[in-house]
């Protein structure tokens, strides 16, 4: 649990501590249904209620073993399925989109370490899925874009190399 304060100044840094805490009492008393089961308040704290279950450091876990190699190869996600690059979609405030840049450059950087371990393990079709989706993600970062062509051209697919290399340009 995290008082109020705490709270509100996490949510909203840049806001005088009045106007946070206002924010925050406004956020939580907006909460129905499963969000307001969600929530637990008492004794001036906010806390998540002990049946929600929290994915993102889960997530990170993950992202983090991807990028530093020590997740093992028999733990490795299918792209699509672990990795969801949209953090809080659609949260307009400071600190969501912090995170989720943060989170953005976590998966992006993944997904490429996936694709390269891939890649060096033969497995050329995980390999040029998870490029595929890190270009995906972001269109014009040449290190995704770089992975995917050495794909191709692992494969032998000097057309497919050609194309992407169109496509980016």
């Amino acid at each position: 649990p995290r008082t109020r304060r705490e709270v509100a100044a996490t949510l909203w840094p840049d806001a005088a501590d009045g106007r946070a805490e206002a924010n925050l009492r406004s956020a939580v008393w907006r909460l129905d249904g499963v969000a307001r089961e969600a929530v637990r308040v008492a004794d001036g704290t906010l806390a998540l209620a002990p049946h929600v279950h929290v994915d993102l450091p889960d997530a990170r876990r993950v992202l983090v073993g991807l990028i530093d190699g020590t997740l093992g190869d028999d733990a490795l996600p299918a792209p699509d399925d672990a990795l969801d690059e949209v953090l809080l979609p659609g949260l307009a405030d400071d600190w969501a989109a912090v995170e989720r840049e943060q989170h953005r450059q976590l998966v992006l950087h993944a997904l490429e370490a996936l694709a390269e371990r891939q890649l060096a393990a033969g497995r050329m079709a995980a390999a040029a899925l998870a490029a595929a989706r890190a270009v995906r993600v972001d269109p014009l970062r040449e290190s995704a874009q770089r992975v995917l062509m050495r794909v191709h051209a692992a494969e032998g697919n000097a057309s497919e190399i050609a194309r992407q290399y169109d496509l980016y340009r």
